[in-house]
């Protein structure tokens, strides 16, 4: 694996519209306060733990119909909810596990998320792609989506080559924070992908253990975190923030590299 920190991104951190450091000593505290957090757990028709299909669709189902209102969801330590399709929150609205150590954890099955097309128009943003995605609106208005907050999660993929997706997503939005999470068990995958960002911060994240050995039409790319590959009308990101992040063991297979060279990077801002 490679950490890639294009021209774009050096030039945004030359200006100071760029923060990245991997070691901040002034990381400040937690302080996105979430008031009347509701837990998951006694979500009538939530089911934590192993789950069948059924009750993974049922989970997003509940979780969306909150998280499409702005709501601010909490998960206790260690409990584990398994879903069916994409967790779309709206506006002010928040994710946060109880424990920073024994952090709660978002499953997506294989079978759900089975997406292996990486065309915008046609599944790279789909249902079956993506884990959570907070974007705003990408026509009309363009109205952002904002303070949106994620923390203390893992959020974890089953262990399947062969498919494409993406684990956050985050695009047209301000005010973003995305602390303590961690993100594995991806196929080819961005961990975090934001585009069109202003005022958001990523903190603390752990990207890992990514595999794929496929051999894809399109070419492959994983990356722990992407900025603007996909950046809504003119709207560039601007005053983002990025430290204390760890990303580690991208892996590709050797018939994939063979045909396509190693395509994976750590940070990469376009």
């Amino acid at each position: 694996m490679k950490t890639l920190l294009s021209l774009g991104m050096l030039a945004a951190a030359i200006s100071a519209l760029w923060s990245v450091s991997p070691k901040d000593p002034a990381d400040p505290p937690s302080g996105v306060a979430r008031a009347a957090a509701v837990y998951v757990e006694e979500l009538p028709g939530i089911t934590s733990g192993s789950a069948s299909a059924a009750q993974r669709a049922a989970n997003s189902r509940v979780l969306n119909a909150y998280l499409g209102r702005g709501a601010h969801l909490r998960l206790r330590a260690g409990t584990r909810i398994e879903i069916g399709r994409t967790l779309k929150i709206d506006s002010g609205g928040s994710i946060a596990g109880d424990s920073s150590s024994n952090k709660p954890i978002i499953y997506m099955p294989a079978d759900a998320f089975d997406n292996t097309n990486d065309e915008a128009g046609r599944g790279k943003y789909a249902s079956n792609a993506v884990g959570i995605n907070f974007s705003g609106e990408l026509g009309g208005s363009l109205r952002p989506s904002a303070g949106v907050a994620l923390e203390n999660l893992r959020l974890i993929s089953e262990q399947r080559m062969g498919r494409r997706l993406r684990g956050i997503v985050g695009r047209n939005v301000t005010g973003c924070s995305i602390r303590n999470v961690e993100v594995s068990g991806f196929p080819i995958a961005i961990g975090v992908a934001l585009a069109s960002a202003r005022n958001c911060r990523i903190s603390n994240v752990y990207i890992h253990d990514f595999a794929d050995d496929t051999l894809w039409q399109q070419l492959p790319q994983s990356t722990g975190i992407e900025f603007d590959n996909d950046p809504v009308g003119r709207i560039g990101s601007s005053d983002n923030r990025i430290d204390h992040f760890r990303i580690e063991r991208l892996q590709l297979g050797r018939q994939t590299v063979t045909k396509w060279g190693y395509q994976s990077d750590g940070i990469n801002i376009l």
